[in-house]
């Protein structure tokens, strides 16, 4: 395989929801259309830049007020979890661990790049939820908080034998997008 033309590059995309219409509507998390910002490094930086980069877009240029701001890992990925409940200095009870639905990237379509993700929860305040001591970022209620903000990040990819990311690529990749 030829390397990648350059190690970074960003994206600004429009999304249109199809996957999952029928929840649209229905909750807050979930919008027919919405644009999302992307940055992707192809071996040039991983999960602590990422997270690090984010939390510094929605804090410091958004101006997003750290309180409210809630992340989300991959339920196995000890890594990020690690990093923004030590490193970012969040601590072990604002870090939410979600599974597959929730917090696994793509891939789009059959092949591609994906894997844990992790993503940055804008907090709604008490008026807003289930009302449920376990209303948190992946609660299924209709008004659960919204994933406004998210550093959603692809951070591996799964042998080709397993059937979910199959991918023809070689580098790996690191994704992180915001603006949900």
């Amino acid at each position: 395989p030829l390397p990648p033309p350059t190690r970074r590059a960003v994206t600004v995309q429009r999304c249109l929801r199809l996957t999952d219409i029928e929840n649209v509507g229905v909750t807050v998390r979930h919008a027919t259309f919405f644009e999302m910002l992307g940055n992707f490094s192809f071996g040039d930086y991983f999960k602590k830049e990422a997270i690090e980069w984010a939390w510094e877009f929605t804090t410091q240029v958004l101006k997003m007020p750290p309180e409210r701001l809630f992340p989300s890992v991959y339920q196995d990925d000890q890594e990020a979890f690690d990093l923004w409940a030590k490193h970012i200095g969040l601590g072990a009870d604002r870090v939410t661990r979600l599974g597959d639905k929730d917090n696994f990237w793509g891939p789009a379509g059959g092949a591609g790049a994906c894997g844990p993700c992790s993503e940055i929860y804008w907090d709604q305040g008490p008026g807003v939820g289930c009302g449920r001591k376990e209303c948190a970022p992946g609660c299924d209620c209709a008004t659960s908080s919204s994933g406004t903000s998210s550093s959603r990040s692809s951070t591996r990819r799964r042998p080709a034998s397993e059937s979910r990311c199959r991918t023809a690529a070689s580098t790996p990749a690191w994704g992180s997008s915001g603006l949900r």
